[in-house]
């Protein structure tokens, strides 16, 4: 049986001002550590964690959805398409 570890990961205060209004208890994370990626409309590539989307609430999943909506001028449906194909989205590690 191959479990995967609920690794979680805490806000900085830089990113609890940004996104902690979604994330109340910490983040579940893929992984505990940074990746390397190149994030739309940020030059160069910085490290992130990837968010695991299949443990998020159904309240974090709207939250996240609300944010982005306004984030990045998408349909919500469009993101929630994106974000469910590949079980995963980052933030950044600040």
């Amino acid at each position: 049986m191959n479990k995967r570890k609920r690794l979680y990961r805490i806000l900085s205060a830089e990113g609890v001002k940004e996104i902690g209004h979604i994330f109340k208890a910490g983040v579940p994370v893929m992984q505990m550590i940074p990746v390397l990626a190149q994030l739309e409309g940020r030059d160069g590539s910085e490290f992130v964690f990837l968010v695991d989307w299949e443990r998020l609430s159904e309240n974090e999943k709207a939250r996240v959805l609300e944010y982005m909506t306004a984030k990045f001028e998408a349909e919500s449906s469009e993101i929630r398409e994106f974000i469910a194909s590949a079980g995963y989205f980052p933030i950044r590690v600040v």
